[in-house]
């Protein structure tokens, strides 16, 4: 899962930010927040199994993701595990974090939309807060691995 933005300033912020993107998925299976530091943290809850019944749909339990501007001060985890997996230091992984979110502060003021690949979309409304719209194509719930939705008769 990696992460598309609109309008690519260099090869190296876009491969940062296909780095992050990747981490973030994989940590939002494991843990309920995981924070972005300087920029926000995406934060999922739990919701249970639903039925429609004037549809007739069944759906499975999933994590419903969120974003909050305001949970933002730096635990360590994102970058821990950007350091592990592309084997640098803690020191890197955080000042590749710092160079992403500085990228996305600047590119959200100015109007544009981050697409995290399988997770959302960051925007800035009219009174210049960060809206996020939630994809909704992917359960982060591991407990519903390899189930779907489905449509009774």
């Amino acid at each position: 899962m990696y992460c598309e933005i609109f309008y690519i300033a260099s090869d190296n912020i876009f491969r940062k930010l296909k780095q992050i993107n990747k981490y973030i998925s994989e940590l939002l299976r494991e843990v309920d927040c995981v924070i972005i530091p300087g920029l926000g943290a995406f934060v999922a809850n739990p919701e249970s199994a639903a039925v429609d019944t004037r549809q007739h749909t069944f759906s499975p339990p999933y994590k419903d993701i969120g974003f909050n501007k305001n949970i933002n001060r730096n635990d360590g985890l994102l970058a821990d595990r950007i350091a592990e997996g592309e084997q640098i230091s803690f020191e890197q992984a955080n000042a590749n974090i710092r160079a992403f979110v500085k990228d996305c502060i600047q590119r959200l003021q100015s109007g544009e939309q981050i697409i995290f690949d399988g997770i959302g979309a960051l925007s800035v409304d009219s009174a210049r807060n960060i809206q996020f719209k939630p994809d909704e194509s992917t359960n982060f719930l591991s407990d519903s691995f390899g189930l779907d939705s489905f449509h009774s008769p």
